[in-house]
């Protein structure tokens, strides 16, 4: 059975992975980290749809080149 990306994703969130800003990448390596693997894109789709313009739980600023996202306080 496949565990839903959303799942592992509010997961890191409760942990408190995105107080800091973080990058799509880095989100990426700590769901490898945990042992849940997937495309770059689809992991920035799933932050970006899910949990940034739907749950409302990320907010983003642009550093450089990249988003960084962050939890809501």
């Amino acid at each position: 059975m496949e565990i839903d990306k959303g799942e592992i994703m509010q997961e890191i969130i409760e942990e408190g992975f995105f107080d800091t800003p973080k990058t799509v990448n880095e989100a990426k390596e700590e769901l490898e980290r945990k042992g849940h693997f997937g495309s770059k894109p689809r992991v920035d789709t799933t932050i970006r749809r899910d949990f940034f313009k739907r749950r409302k739980v990320l907010s983003r600023m642009k550093e450089g080149k990249s988003w960084k996202y962050s939890k809501i306080k």
